[in-house]
């Protein structure tokens, strides 16, 4: 969406002209200073009746790149909101909702549901719940063409998962990702992951992400790239790192959607 000019004469300057702008950035959602959508929460539903919550940010354009942002294990979609920030200024629209069980998404069919209470059982569920958030983030107007899915601990694992049967995912970043995470193993989904490429992402000093990362990176048939950071932060604990790890991140998805709508950020 391109930002809307006002032209005023020189030195004219009105209340009410004051008024008027601060009532058509309310009403169309858009910053002055950018042009660009607020951050925009949405609700939809799964196939087997949770209602998840969202929040979609970046405005869509045509060939808008779209991100799928899926948290880390007792977190919820927020811990995503400077990442999704900086993929708005590299030109992405991105989808970070809360999976089933956590911060708003714990509604079944009028039942309160917590993630604590889950069996493995459970999180295969909700795996396919990225099927209606990618339906709800191409509805906004993400580009079906350029959709990617950057997941965190679980969230990694979730991605990956999921994405092995939606030939529509065109690459995946995978934040901590491990082995095997309340029974979501990945390293044989991995080896079967032939034709996408993959950002593996870890902490050497998160010891079982680590060595699981380094077994996904050696599993890959196709084009996986490790990238081991200093420290041991875990899951989205990452992109607060000195490393830089979310610029990097945004780098490697822009050179994978050929730059045409995504740069990095400044």
């Amino acid at each position: 969406m391109s930002g809307w000019r006002v032209d005023v004469p020189s030195g004219f300057y009105t209340p009410f002209l004051c008024v008027a702008v601060v009532v058509f950035v309310t009403m169309t959602g858009c910053s002055p200073r950018t042009g660009r959508k607020a951050a925009t929460p949405v609700v939809f539903s799964t196939a087997d009746g949770f209602s998840l919550t969202g929040t979609i940010r970046g405005a869509s354009s045509e060939n808008t790149p779209g991100l799928i942002l899926v948290h880390m294990l007792g977190t919820d979609r927020h811990r995503w909101a400077h990442f999704a920030a900086l993929a708005e200024q590299a030109g992405y629209m991105s989808l970070a909702y809360d999976i089933r069980g956590h911060g708003d998404s714990r509604n079944r069919g009028g039942e309160k549901v917590s993630f604590r209470s889950f069996d493995e059982k459970d999180w295969a569920a909700a795996v396919a719940d990225i099927e209606a958030a990618k339906k709800t983030l191409l509805e906004a107007g993400a580009d079906p063409d350029n959709i990617a899915i950057v997941g965190a601990s679980i969230g990694a694992n979730m991605a990956l998962t999921y994405a092995k049967d939606d030939p529509q995912i065109q690459a995946v970043v995978l934040l901590s990702p491990g082995e095997t995470y309340h029974g979501l193993e990945i390293v044989s989904v991995m080896e079967r992951f032939r034709t996408r490429p993959v950002l593996i992402v870890a902490a050497e000093g998160d010891t079982y992400s680590a060595s699981s990362s380094a077994k996904l990176k050696e599993a890959t048939p196709g084009f996986a790239e490790l990238r081991m950071l200093s420290g041991s932060a875990h899951g989205t604990d990452l992109l607060d790192a000195r490393d830089g790890a979310a610029s990097q991140i945004l780098s490697w998805l822009g050179a994978i959607f050929e730059g045409e709508s995504a740069q990095p950020p400044s």
